[in-house]
């Protein structure tokens, strides 16, 4: 993406972040809800009480005693197009094709190439403002969705393939990775992306989930069909949150543990999943 240079990534240049958030006059955060949700960077924001901090995202649940501004609306369908109405509504004009390259690509990525949480007109007007502007919509899906490495293929086939586990009478589809598993398919950063979303497109699975070992934490990402609300059970169980067809948790026990865990869950909301219309 057009400035994509210019981003300062906190884990792989730590200093440079931490200047920059000691010169902020203004700190934007954007597409999180609450400061505990960015890591190593909270305790920095915390620290910058006399900075204003400006809440732009679309979780429920916003934490309103941290942010000076709050513009948080759970029914948009993704930070990027909130951002685009803020821009939109203090100085469309400030809008020019690289801006609108960037929020385009941050709609698509953050609803699944408009596959979900788009349940609003808004995100299509939006979606056809920005391509008015003369954008290159076949590029950018072209680098979004053409670029992906020989590892996360195969790594996607042996997750489906080998892994996968059906629970046809909870309607639920899961499928968990070790770290063994991860290096012998030459994993790299990035390829379990989207992966979980493979669950549901099976004809009458209504819950998906992915449990990844990680070397700190068990990762968990949830995805649904319908009104299965999968946020309750990321916020409920396991240390996280979202929407309600798109979640992720965190879990700090054993992944064998974690596995039992959630299996153990699942009878406790049978009832919702087969009542699902999908």
């Amino acid at each position: 993406m057009p400035e994509a240079d210019q981003i300062i990534i906190y884990k792989k240049k730590p200093d440079e972040a931490k200047a920059c958030i000691a010169e902020a006059e203004v700190i934007f955060c954007v597409d999180y809800n609450s400061l505990d949700r960015i890591g190593d960077m909270t305790a920095l924001v915390r620290a910058k009480t006399n900075t204003p901090r400006i809440l732009i995202d679309h979780h429920l649940n916003p934490n309103l005693d941290e942010f000076d501004v709050v513009i948080s609306t759970p029914n948009t369908s993704s930070a990027a197009e909130l951002t685009y109405e803020v821009l939109k509504t203090f100085d469309e004009q400030a809008i020019d094709t690289d801006i609108a390259t960037a929020l385009y690509t941050g709609i698509i990525t953050d609803t699944g190439a408009l596959s979900y949480a788009c349940d609003n007109t808004s995100v299509y007007r939006a979606v056809a403002d920005l391509t008015d502007m003369g954008i290159n919509v076949q590029q950018i899906r072209g680098n979004l969705y053409n670029v992906y490495p020989e590892s996360r293929l195969r790594l996607t086939g042996y997750g489906l393939y080998v892994k996968m586990k059906v629970i046809k009478s909870l309607r639920t589809a899961y499928i968990v990775l070790t770290q063994d598993e991860l290096r012998l398919m030459h994993y790299q950063k990035g390829d379990t992306e989207g992966m979980v979303n493979y669950c549901t497109t099976m004809k009458n699975i209504v819950f998906g989930c992915i449990i990844i070992e990680q070397t700190d934490r068990i990762q968990l990402s949830f995805r649904s069909r319908g009104d299965f609300d999968v946020s309750r059970i990321a916020t409920q169980h396991f240390v996280g949150g979202g929407h309600k067809n798109a979640s992720g948790g965190s879990s700090y026990v054993s992944l064998e543990q974690t596995v039992k865990k959630f299996e153990s869950i699942l009878p406790m909301y049978r009832k919702e999943l087969l009542a699902v219309m999908v």
